[in-house]
C-alpha cells in the first residue's frame, strides 16, 4: 500500500508541518528501490520484523506461494536500503513464539549484521494456540533473558552502545526513579486508526468494543480509556498492589491481560 502511505503522509505534512515523525513496520518484501527517495524525504525510520536467526525465522514465517526463504528477501531487503541509505535508522523487531524461543542467538546474529536498535516481544496469540508462549516456558525466557541481560551489560562496558529493548526501557524507569502506576497510556496520548477508520485505544485491542474511541468520520470520545485505565492502578490492583516490583512493572501490558485472561487487571 505504498500509494496510501504516501498519501497519508502528504496530507500530514500539508496540515500539521513538521509536526510528525514516520515509521513504517515492514518484513521488507514487497520493499523497491523506487520507493527509496520517498522515506529519505520525509525521514522514516525502520522497524523490521525478523524474528531469528535464518532457519528460526523461516520455522512460522512462509510464503504462500513458494517455499523461498522469507528470512532470505526479507534481510536482503534491509542490506539493500540501509546501502542506498547508510544514514537510515533501522532497528529489528523479534516477535518470539513457542517454536522460536531463541533469544540470545537472535540479539547476537543482528548485533554481528550492525543493527543499533532491537526489540524482543511475546507473540500474542491466544492462550491454546499452538505458538503461544505459556506457563511451562517460563524457566525457558527467564533462562534466555538472563543469559541477553548478561551479554548486553558485557558490550555496554565495552563501550558498545546500542538499544536493547525491553531492558533499556527498564532501565530508564529505574534511573529516573519515577514510579508507574499504568504500563501504558495507550487512548490517552496513543490511539489506533483501524484500516476501516475506526479509533481504538491500542492496535493490540482492535475489535473490543469497550476500547473502541469513535471514527475518524464522526470523531471520537476518551471516556471508554478514561474509566478503563482509572481501574488500573498498580496500588489497588489484586496480585500487584503488594509487589515490590509494582512500579516498575507497572501491571504488564493491559492488551497481553485481556487476550490471556479475558481481564484488564488479572
Amino acid at each position: 500500500k505504498f500509494d496510501l502511505i504516501k498519501r497519508l503522509v502528504e496530507y500530514a505534512d500539508a496540515r500539521y508541518p513538521k509536526r510528525f515523525l514516520y515509521q513504517l513496520i515492514t518484513n521488507g518484501c514487497l520493499m523497491q528501490p523506487s520507493m527509496y527517495n520517498f522515506f529519505r524525504e520525509h525521514q522514516f525510520s525502520f522497524l523490521w520484523s525478523l524474528d531469528g536467526e535464518p532457519e528460526v525465522h523461516d520455522r512460522l514465517r512462509r510464503f504462500k506461494a513458494n517455499d523461498d526463504s522469507v528470512f532470505a528477501q526479507s534481510f536482503a531487503a534491509l542490506l539493500a536500503l540501509r546501502e542506498a541509505w547508510p544514514q537510515c535508522r533501522i532497528g529489528v523487531n523479534i516477535t518470539y513464539f513457542k517454536q522460536t524461543l531463541e533469544l540470545p542467538g537472535a540479539v547476537h546474529y543482528f548485533r554481528n549484521h550492525g543493527i543499533e536498535a532491537i526489540r524482543m516481544d511475546r507473540g500474542l496469540v491466544p492462550r491454546d494456540s499452538p505458538h503461544a508462549v505459556g506457563l511451562d516456558d517460563i524457566e525457558r525466557v527467564k533462562t534466555q533473558l538472563s543469559e541477553v541481560a548478561d551479554a548486553y551489560l558485557a558490550a555496554l562496558l565495552r563501550g558498545e552502545v546500542f538499544s536493547l529493548n525491553p531492558f533499556v526501557n527498564y532501565m530508564r524507569v529505574i534511573s529516573k526513579r519515577l514510579p508507574r502506576s499504568r504500563a501504558c497510556n495507550a487512548g490517552l496520548d496513543y490511539i489506533t486508526i483501524s484500516a476501516t477508520g475506526e479509533i481504538y485505544s491500542c492496535y493490540k485491542l482492535l475489535g473490543f468494543e469497550d476500547c473502541r474511541l469513535g471514527d475518524v468520520h464522526t470523531g471520537f470520545s476518551r471516556d471508554a480509556p478514561l474509566k478503563l485505565w482509572q481501574r488500573l492502578d498498580v496500588g489497588q490492583r489484586p496480585g500487584c498492589s503488594e509487589c515490590w516490583g509494582r512500579f516498575i512493572c507497572a501491571g504488564g501490558c493491559t492488551a497481553d491481560n485481556r487476550h490471556l485472561n479475558g481481564n484488564y487487571t488479572v
